[in-house]
């Protein structure tokens, strides 16, 4: 059943470099026909670490500089040889999410492509023979037939299994795609799993005139042909070619996922470029979090902000608001908000010494600068205005700039021009009220110290010119006037302000002083008092604008240092503190709320496209973020200078600062997800590092260890999922994963001094619910063969386990091209509660108050209450697609970007591993 597999003469051996363990496949072609040439071929060493999953041919080896050799490497990467070409490995670009990392990849003499099916199994990839270094696969869609009725009752038995797709081409040339389910059982004596058959299902290719489909119906007769599965190339012949050999069958051999030639750790090629989170600009949606704060009800859950009102009458609206911010960087993303936030245009100043720099960034051009002359030296600016938006600045040259200093210095740029200094006196202009330009109207205003009269000033302003006044006359009703007198000794500025439509204000702002003492120093604070606004009808009379039946209020944000006294803008340089305040916001869009920005795509309900790339970007960083931990351990990846992966241990407990840097990787490993035993009652030199690569290998180190803090590699044979996460329970103390099947439970205790204690152990998983995945695809069990599945385990804060099954269908994008063009989509979670010692398996669609995140690193569920914005009963996705499920109704909504492709980001990590508190 495996010699049987060489094919006239053919067979490959691993050699391997013995002083630094790369990997030399040598292939050696020994044909009958004595008229044909025997060739050995050496092809060059793969990167340390490399583990080939199964290699493909262009044809029997021959001495020819186009003859193409391709590997596929555990963890889904591609590489191609000419071994009497170029003799060098071409690295593909591929992501995980493409290529099925447990099928086979073929070559078609008839199409002259390789090919290997996608996770789905409804897409394939393939491989131009001539491709060069960092060429991107391409994608051929398979269209499949109904099934027949028998088959689809047989559906629900292989729902369980895991499954593999392979390709197949026969002699004349007639495709096959074998879709390969299997179970796991557990060899006890052995304390592994091994993998046994269940099912094969056989499609065979119909013609058809596309050449970007391929048309597949379901068969159970393949005539005199037999097919060949394995862990090499699926290959295809007649049964007459060899004696005794069964006509109508699909042979297979197989017992394990892995090919290992030695003892030494096996990860694949190609590291994945960790990500860089931070916040780069403002919020689109800065005063979510404003309006979060100014609604609570009297302090937040987590305790940072906390309400207080105050006012004469117990009966009346509260007068006054104070909110004490008690976070000092809730504070800061308040201010941001508060103040960056009011930014549009995409426009921003910088102000270094007295040169003054317009930055424009409105997403639809290149972001750039434009330089302004220098100030007088000590201009100090109070405020400033533009007759123009960003757009006018690329298309245009009579924009003006206008700048007022301390002092109610007043100085107008206009482009190609030097500044021009405005003749004004102290009296004329109110020296703390801002600078404001009217589209309307074509002028700069500013208003008088009085308030009653508007200093205005044309664009086409010249030296010398002096400034026009326009009066102004307040009409007040007598309601307002007792309302007046408390106000007798606040200051006030007065501010003119133009809507988008042309409608102009005067707004009075009425503050008043307050005397801190802060660390034995005293300082004056200035609170907001009052406002009063007033509508400029086109009289130019002033009238008092204010809600029916309401009073005049202030509402006041109160923390430590909210003050700002620089002249330069800080942007938002980290994750906010209630990220998921976006998130709920964007989830109770609907098809009457929806915005330019954010709406529901009509074809497809459960996908909410944002349009706008900066907020596209917002959810993405606020999804992957993730909840932020008080204590414990984080890791950190970074690439060292020989290639080398290193992570590093950090600490996130302000007593004890620890920075440490773990045993550097192979070059070609693949990071799939950490795990870290964080644990209040586990001692620091017990602390166990885990890593899963792609492929489904394990590797542990204890970096506080005196005996050493060297890897230790997990033979894990392929009874990991390689999808799936590793995650540490608290409540058993082991890292925890799931078989490929999701039937067995794998466990790794940390109880282990030296490399030989350290055994995985099985547990079977039970159910009683019969078809859960009927339930989940409403009866709709067809679309399970195009599925792919992975299974996370996660534990609750109180030690309850959780089994996740995610399901995803894989899709194609047919505008793109040359493009990485396919894609992933959420169908739907199955969720049940596990009992680890026992392995029963309860089928639920409520988990309480509980939330629970998936993705590629370690899966984790807190309380919704831990964080604003989260919703109960509810599972968090990211990765290939984003998005949000509700498990009691069963929906899901996924966020798509404007170019109708699902938001995601596949790198490592995703979000900080959760840690103790």
């Amino acid at each position: 059943m495996t010699v049987g597999f060489s094919r006239d003469g053919l067979r490959v051996k691993l050699c391997d470099n013995y002083d630094d363990s790369l990997c030399s496949p040598v292939i050696f072609y020994k044909p009958t026909d004595p008229e044909l040439e025997e060739v050995t071929a050496y092809l060059p060493p793969l990167p340390i670490g490399s583990q080939i999953q199964s290699l493909a041919m262009s044809s029997l080896p021959k001495r020819d500089r186009n003859w193409v050799v391709v590997v596929k490497l555990l963890g889904s990467q591609l590489s191609m040889c000419r071994p009497f070409g170029s003799r060098k490995w071409i690295n593909i670009k591929t992501k995980p999410q493409n290529i099925n990392p447990l099928s086979s990849i073929m070559f078609s003499k008839k199409d002259k492509k390789f090919y290997i099916p996608t996770p789905g199994g409804n897409i394939l990839c393939y491989l131009d023979p001539y491709s060069e270094d960092d060429d991107q696969i391409d994608f051929l869609d398979l269209d499949f037939d109904d099934l027949p009725e028998s088959v689809f009752q047989e559906l629900a038995d292989v729902s369980t299994c895991s499954r593999t797709d392979h390709l197949v081409e026969s002699p004349t040339g007639q495709l096959f795609l074998v879709k390969w389910y299997g179970e796991d059982f557990e060899d006890i004596d052995n304390c592994t799993l091994y993998h046994v058959t269940k099912k094969f299902m056989v499609f065979r290719e119909e013609e058809q005139p596309s050449s970007y489909s391929k048309k597949m119906i379901y068969t159970e007769d393949i005539g005199d042909l037999c097919i060949f599965v394995g862990h090499s190339e699926a290959f295809c012949v007649p049964a007459s070619s060899s004696h005794y050999r069964h006509k109508n069958v699909r042979l297979f051999s197989s017992t394990t996922h892995t090919n290992r030639t030695d003892g030494e750790m096996s990860v694949t090629a190609k590291l994945l470029t960790p990500i860089d989170f931070s916040f780069s600009s403002t919020p689109i949606y800065p005063f979510l979090l404003i309006d979060y704060v100014l609604n609570l009800p009297e302090y937040s859950p987590d305790g940072r902000v906390i309400r207080t009102s105050k006012t004469g009458d117990p009966a009346q609206v509260p007068k006054t608001t104070s909110i004490l911010i008690r976070d000092k960087k809730l504070a800061e993303e308040v201010r941001h908000a508060m103040t960056v936030g009011f930014s549009h245009h995409g426009l921003g100043f910088e102000l270094s010494e007295n040169s003054l720099d317009i930055l424009i960034d409105d997403q639809e051009s290149t972001p750039s600068c434009v330089h302004l002359p220098s100030l007088p030296t000590g201009f100090r600016i109070q405020s400033l205005a533009m007759s123009s938006s960003s757009s006018d600045l690329y298309n245009s040259e009579d924009w003006v700039v206008c700048v007022k200093s301390w002092g109610s210095q007043l100085s107008l740029f206009r482009r190609g021009h030097e500044w021009i200094n405005i003749q004004t006196s102290p009296e004329f202009i109110h020296p703390f009220s801002s600078l404001m330009y009217s589209k309307k109207d074509q002028r700069f205003y500013i208003p008088a110290p009085g308030g009653n009269y508007l200093c205005c000033l044309d664009l086409y302003f010249k030296e010398g010119d002096q400034a026009e006044f326009i009066p102004l006359f307040d009409i007040i009703p007598e309601s307002v006037g007792p309302e007046l007198t408390p106000l007798n000794s606040s200051s006030r500025t007065d501010h003119w302000v133009e809507s988008p439509s042309g409608e102009q204000f005067l707004v009075k702002w009425y503050g008043h002083n307050l005397m801190r003492n802060h660390n034995k120093v005293e300082t004056l604070v200035h609170m907001a008092s009052q406002f009063m606004v007033f509508r400029a009808e086109e009289s130019w009379e002033e009238k008092p604008v204010r809600a029916p039946g309401s009073s005049l209020t202030a509402s006041i944000l109160w923390a430590i240092t909210l003050r700002s006294h620089n002249k330069k803008v800080r942007m938002f340089s980290s994750k906010p503190t209630y990220p998921y305040v976006l998130i709920d916001h964007l989830l109770k869009t609907t098809k009457h709320c929806s915005t330019d920005q954010v709406y529901y795509n009509d074809e497809y309900k459960d996908e909410l496209v944002i349009k706008d790339n900066g907020l596209a970007e917002e959810v993405r960083v606020a999804m992957t973020h993730g909840i932020p931990h008080k204590y414990g351990y984080r890791v950190n990846l970074e690439k060292s200078e020989d290639n080398s992966t290193s992570l590093t241990l950090v600490s996130n407990t302000p007593s004890d600062p620890v920075k440490h840097h773990l045993p550097p990787l192979p070059s070609s490993c693949r990071i799939q997800n950490v795990a870290i035993s964080n644990s209040p009652d586990i001692n620091k030199q017990d602390l166990v590092v885990a890593v899963k690569f792609l492929g489904s290998d394990v590797s542990l180190c204890k970096p506080f260890s005196d005996s050493g803090s060297g890897w230790i590699n997990i033979n894990t044979s392929g009874s990991v999922h390689p999808f799936s996460s590793l995650v540490y329970s608290k409540k058993n103390k082991k890292f925890l994963s799931l078989s490929p099947s999701g039937q067995y439970l794998w466990s790794l205790d940390l109880h282990f001094k030296e490399e030989k204690d350290v055994q995985p152990r099985f547990h079977y998983l039970c159910t009683n619910h019969t078809d859960p995945l009927r339930k989940l695809l409403q009866t709709d069990l067809k679309g399970f063969i195009w599925c792919s599945r992975t299974d996370h385990l996660v534990e609750s804060p109180s030690g309850e386990h959780f089994l996740v099954k995610w399901f995803s269908e894989d899709d194609q994008d047919y505008e793109r091209v040359g493009a990485e063009t396919i894609f992933q989509t959420t169908l739907g979670f199955l969720v049940f509660r596990v009992d680890t010692i026992c392995g029963d398996l309860v089928y639920t669609e409520d988990i309480g108050d509980l939330c629970i995140f998936l993705g590629q690193n370690e899966a984790y569920c807190v309380p919704s209450s831990s964080s604003p914005g989260l919703r109960p009963n509810s599972i968090y996705y990211v990765g290939s697609n984003f998005g949000v499920y509700d498990i009691a109704t069963e929906t899901s909504t996924t966020f798509y970007t404007k170019d109708k492709f699902p938001l995601r980001s596949t790198e490592f990590p995703y979000w900080p591993a959760p840690l103790s508190s």
